[in-house]
């Protein structure tokens, strides 16, 4: 790992080098807690399942995947996984979210150095735990003979949960609402005693062949199939499982599991795996001149239309980001299980398409306002969201001050994002708020995708992956705190 240089003020970019070829996407191994950090830093143990949390997953065309040993001292790549074709997605298997340190309800993926690698028409799954070789050659299994994709897989997104029957989730909704009155009239029962069911991993693929195929993972005989278009003319280049909400306790988790699709057809499509026939929810979009604030009309990009490239949920899955083909961003909610478009960023946005979202929740602050877009045009842009609540007459938003700079300026990016983040402005309640720009890093090249890790709290650094045309991947240490 080369230090190349420091961006803006307080930001350092390094490069991680191994790949031959561009690198198509990236993952972050799901992060430890304090305690977990601290034993495995008493711990000499060297293996994959003790450093999952500390680990960088980069897919390439040169038909391999790489892990990265993200630890202070070691920054290095430290396993090789070879295949058949170039790697277009790749996933680790998510924690879980249950209390690690008791033993007794840790999910058997939950420590697990599991990773799912999206190669041509294929889902592979390598189970890395007993590896000891630096070179892998064999999957451990083939999804791709469940999942029988007939064209190129664009992406994969994983969740757990468990998936109802339309009368059984009915059944669960109204048990849990039973519940959810008595833990609010002071009963033992409160949300921290909600418990989510993680007996299943779900695994969700996109193609090029417009639909979106699902499947349990311990299942090894059957998969679902999603139609996005059921006319099979759009791409659908993302999909992603909507995170379930702890702070609204049981009711979020009888849901069941929700999945959210984009296509080349300008939809975005809200599915319930229960319900596999259509979708819950749609939102069109259309590529129309928007109201500024300031009530001038701006431009619509006749060249490009606003094909759905990429998507993101905030942590709490309340918020999705959308990156659009015409350059803009769309924000939206769901509100009584309907696609609800809040925000629109197309206002001094990118001037190509947005091919990757991701909201950057370096701390508890900033997980619902803080959004990172990477655009074809070679430019990464940060931005304050705000936070919308939901009104009779329309979205509040709570807005921030109009500060923005960019990274050539020298701008003091720590007192940027405490400045936003504290201060909030009177909305009107109608229409859309507007979003403000933070800042924005000229990258450069051409852009394929971003992700996020957070440091350790004792460390105000948090680093933003970017993954390029170029051989490289590009590591921006970003003071947040």
């Amino acid at each position: 790992m080369n230090i190349s240089e420091k961006v803006g003020e307080g930001i350092l970019a390094t490069t991680l080098k191994g790949h031959q070829g561009s690198v198509l996407c990236l993952d972050v191994s799901s992060p430890c807690r304090r305690d977990d950090t601290n034993q495995l830093k008493s711990s000499n143990t060297t293996s994959l399942t003790a450093t999952c949390s500390f680990l960088l997953l980069s897919g390439s065309e040169d038909h391999t995947a790489r892990l990265w040993d993200l630890r202070e001292h070691r920054k290095r790549a430290c396993l090789c996984v070879q295949t058949f074709g170039d790697v277009l997605s790749a996933m680790f298997a998510p924690n879980c979210g249950v209390d690690l340190s008791n033993e007794h309800v840790v999910s058997p993926f939950g420590l697990d150095c599991t990773i799912y690698l999206a190669v041509e028409n294929s889902v592979l799954e390598y189970d890395l735990r007993h590896t000891k070789a630096p070179i892998v050659r064999e999957a451990t299994r083939n999804l791709g003979t469940v999942l029988q994709h007939q064209d190129e897989v664009n992406q994969i997104s994983l969740a757990y949960g468990c998936i109802h029957h339309p009368q059984q989730q009915k059944q669960q909704q109204q048990q849990s609402k039973k519940h959810f009155k008595k833990g609010r009239k002071g009963s033992k029962l409160t949300n921290n005693t909600a418990t989510i069911d993680d007996s299943s991993l779900y695994l969700a693929a996109c193609d090029d062949a417009g639909t979106v195929r699902f499947m349990d993972i311990k299942n090894t005989t059957t998969s679902s199939i999603l139609h996005h278009d059921p006319k099979g003319v759009a791409v659908v280049p993302t999909c992603a499982f909507r995170p379930r909400s702890q702070s609204k306790g049981i009711m979020r988790i009888a849901a069941g599991l929700e999945v959210v699709s984009g296509g080349s057809d300008c939809k975005i499509n809200l599915w319930d795996l229960s319900r596999p026939k259509k979708p819950i929810s749609y939102f069109t979009i259309e590529n129309v001149s928007s109201i500024n604030s300031d009530g001038h009309t701006s431009k619509p990009q006749v060249c490009n239309p606003p094909l759905v490239h990429s998507l993101a949920w905030s942590a709490s899955g309340q918020s999705l980001a959308a990156g659009l083909g015409n350059g803009s961003i769309g924000i939206f909610t769901v509100d009584n299980r309907r696609l609800v478009q809040t925000g629109l960023i197309d206002e001094d946005s990118h001037n190509a398409s947005v091919v990757s979202v991701v909201y950057s929740d370096f701390s508890q602050d900033s997980a619902e306002r803080i959004l990172c877009s990477a655009g074809s045009d070679g430019t990464i842009l940060f931005w304050d969201v705000g936070s919308r609540e939901w009104s009779d007459e329309g979205w509040e938003q709570d807005e921030t001050n109009d500060s923005q700079q960019a990274m050539g300026e020298k701008a003091d990016i720590a007192g940027i994002f405490a400045e936003s983040l504290s201060m909030k402005e009177e909305r009107p309640r109608k229409g859309f708020g507007k979003t403000r720009k933070l800042f924005d890093i000229p990258h450069g090249r051409k852009l394929n995708w971003v992700t996020k890790a957070t440091s350790p709290s004792n460390n105000k650094r948090d680093t933003i992956f970017v993954a390029d045309t170029s051989t490289e991947i590009t590591c921006y240490s970003i003071p947040m705190r």
